[in-house]
């Protein structure tokens, strides 16, 4: 909570691998949290360079309806087409033992450079034998659809339907749809007014 999640992490994962011992619930949980935070880096970069929403010679990719995954080699106009329509999209490993291999060459270099300032948090991470795995680099929401309905009284609400796959989070979604404005602190602050 309120960042402290990283920084005990950060300290645990720098230190290496302590013993043969299982890890506890909270060194898990720190574990992941350390990882993730490497994930977000390289994800946030490739975002804020255009990388994310394109397929590079050698990447992994994968369908977003399904599971499957495949090495991009003959990067064909269909599959150029399936990226454009969000059909198929890049996929990111994950840092542990032999990541490289769960990407292309251009994309393992993007990572590296994302996380170069914090090498030494994403070797120490090696030392913990995580297996290998991967997350899309973006995600596209399912059977989206939405209604708009008209209450009394002025106010409107938004009911919002749509489905992802396991292990995404609607919030992550909403945040990037929906300009959120907070109206209960807009009457506490009224309330406040008021004394």
């Amino acid at each position: 909570m309120n960042g402290n999640n990283l920084v005990n992490g950060k300290s645990f994962v720098l230190k290496g691998r302590q013993s043969r011992r299982k890890l506890s619930k909270t060194e898990s949980f720190w574990l992941s949290a350390i990882r993730s935070w490497c994930f977000n880096q390289a994800l946030s970069d490739q975002v804020e360079n255009g990388m994310w929403s394109r397929l590079c010679d050698g990447d992994i990719a994968q369908f977003q309806r399904k599971d499957e995954q495949f090495r991009a080699k003959d990067l064909s106009a269909l599959i150029y087409l399936s990226v454009m329509r969000g059909e198929i999209s890049p996929v990111l490993p994950l840092i542990s033992e032999g990541w490289e291999a769960g990407t292309g060459t251009q994309r393992e270099k993007a990572i590296k450079d994302s996380l170069a300032d914090n090498w030494d948090l994403a070797e120490a991470l090696l030392g913990f034998d995580l297996s290998r795995d991967s997350r899309l680099a973006r995600l596209v929401p399912m059977n989206m659809a939405w209604e708009l309905l008209k209450e009394t009284e002025g106010n409107t609400q938004l009911i919002v339907e749509f489905s992802l796959p396991k292990g995404c989070f609607a919030t992550s979604i909403l945040r990037e749809m929906i300009d959120f404005t907070d109206k209960s602190i807009e009457k506490h602050h009224e309330n406040i007014d008021r004394e």
